[in-house]
């Protein structure tokens, strides 16, 4: 993630875990740990002038998001459905904006 992020500018990115699998929910959150404290996350990523972090959201435990209007409700804690007007589409105006 962090490598795509570098290649198109991004600072952040965003996962959407299942909280029916307290596992999963548990490792993520140990591996973010890790890569915080080794410097793989967070500023001057590796010793450059590139910031990156990484959020997660729980998502329902029978939550299917796939189109990305859906996902990015999910991860706001609405309805994980469709928005009805995609437009601008996310990947245009970015998560924060899309509605």
């Amino acid at each position: 993630m962090a490598i795509a992020a570098y290649a198109v500018g991004a600072s952040k990115g965003f996962h959407l875990c299942s909280c029916g699998i307290p596992l999963a929910v548990s490792r993520l959150t140990i591996a973010l740990r890790e890569a915080r404290r080794h410097g793989l996350l967070g500023n001057k990523h590796l010793q450059y002038s590139f910031n990156f972090e990484v959020e997660y959201a729980l998502a329902p435990v029978r939550l299917v998001c796939g189109e990305e209007t859906a996902l990015i409700a999910s991860m706001k804690a609405s309805a994980a459905r469709p928005s009805r007007a995609a437009y601008p589409p996310p990947a245009a105006c970015g998560q924060a904006d899309a509605d």
